[in-house]
């Protein structure tokens, strides 16, 4: 398991930094002089921290879905990974949590980024990393439903502090992206007492 939880850190140090970097770009901090092209960039970033959230659920329950799955190595498409994964652990989804070190966590109530939001935003950044048909009818419009700070904020609020259940497993993981110490991300990995 620590493998795994190192892996999962990783990849959560990686989207904390696209997390950023979609700020970023939303507040001005930069840009690439052209707001289509600024959108594009965010909505890249957006669709790869779902990848990233996709990746390290797998990393989390790799042994479990290694069983069903032996070519998981193969596997990139994040939503359909959410899906297999669903079958193998129904809560491999990330919970937002208080209470790191207490001993007690609790759920966080604050709006944050659902299983099903997930499969919306990975739909609507799909229409935009693609090129547009130029031969499709209608307008080209980009509704992401939400604007790009709603959705950065909304997987801020999954991700900050979260859980996760490990399957066929009594272990989670308990995962911090910035640690008061160091500012980094910490994963640790937790069994009931």
């Amino acid at each position: 398991m620590e493998a795994e939880a190192q892996l999962y850190c990783a990849l959560m140090t990686d989207a904390k930094q696209r997390v950023g970097l979609i700020r970023q770009l939303d507040a001005g901090e930069f840009s690439t002089s052209r707001t289509e092209f600024d959108l594009e960039l965010a909505c890249l970033s957006l669709r790869r921290v779902l990848e990233l959230i996709a990746f390290s659920s797998l990393a989390a329950n790799k042994d479990a879905y290694a069983k069903h799955h032996q070519d998981f190595g193969h596997h990139w498409k994040a939503e359909r990974i959410l899906k297999k994964l669903e079958l193998i652990n129904p809560d491999f989804f990330p919970v937002p949590v208080s209470g790191v070190g207490s001993g007690h966590l609790v759920p966080v109530d604050t709006p944050a980024l659902t299983r099903s939001d997930f499969t919306l935003l990975y739909d609507v950044t799909s229409e935009v990393l693609h090129t547009w048909n130029p031969y499709k009818p209608g307008p080209r419009v980009i509704d992401l439903v939400r604007p790009v700070k709603e959705w950065a904020e909304l997987i801020w609020q999954l991700l900050s502090v979260h859980m996760l259940q490990v399957a066929e497993s009594e272990k989670r993981l308990i995962v911090q992206m910035h640690h008061p110490d160091d500012g980094q991300v910490h994963v640790y990995v937790a069994e009931p007492r």
